[in-house]
């Protein structure tokens, strides 16, 4: 799927060069390109996992497993930046962040199997499972941050849900800060924290419904 991304940035951004790639949700996709792949557990691809292999000096991604290149399987040396004949965590994360300019998210702040008008994520139990999804995800988002690319957040609430759309508008404020324990910070829990929050290029929108009949959503502010 990396490759698929990168390869289609490309393309799109020689044809038009302010053409945008946004991927929706799969924030952690440049982390699973690895964890896939990766069976010796070092943080790199190398000859020695099974799916990759070696042709004429060339790394590809093994898929028929049978250490031979086949014309269905595709070349992955232009991730090596400095050839050594491995790629490591990092560069994967740059060939990903580098072809996208932005992310698509959906439901980070209102967790639950409900299609609109999920519960707000202060508001869940501390030892709720969806806390620890909004963790995850957080920490995820931080690595978009680091690199100025925005996220554009939407959330399904009703009109009438005035609760939670003040719950949502809070998120941006300057002041805001999580009063459920599981979201508090401690030395022993790092953990995505209000003070991390501030830290991401998020675009709040809203949107009534999932619906795609209904109007798209809208930023938050409008």
């Amino acid at each position: 799927m990396l490759l698929f991304i990168r390869e289609l940035s490309a393309w799109a951004k020689s044809k038009k060069p302010r053409f945008l790639i946004v991927p929706q949700n799969g924030e952690n996709l440049f982390n699973d390109a690895l964890e896939n792949l990766d069976t010796n557990g070092n943080e790199q691809l190398e000859p020695s996992d099974r799916l990759i292999g070696l042709s004429r000096g060339t790394l590809f991604l093994d898929l028929n497993n049978n250490e031979k290149r086949d014309r269905d399987e595709p070349a992955i040396a232009s991730l090596d930046q400095n050839r050594d004949r491995s790629i490591s965590r990092f560069e994967i994360a740059e060939a990903y962040f580098k072809s996208i300019d932005g992310l698509g998210s959906e439901d980070f702040f209102f967790k639950g199997n409900a299609e609109e008008n999920n519960p707000w994520i202060d508001s869940l139990a501390a030892n709720d499972r969806r806390l620890e999804d909004f963790k995850f995800t957080g920490e995820n988002y931080l690595n978009y941050a680091k690199r100025g690319l925005p996220i554009f957040n939407v959330e399904y609430l009703s009109e009438n849900n005035q609760i939670g759309i003040e719950q949502y508008r809070q998120v941006v404020s300057a002041q805001f800060q999580f009063t459920n324990p599981a979201l508090t910070a401690s030395p022993s829990n790092p953990i995505f924290t209000s003070n991390d929050l501030r830290q991401l290029p998020l675009v709040p929108l809203r949107a009534p419904s999932r619906g795609l009949d209904q109007p798209p959503a809208l930023n938050l502010f409008n």
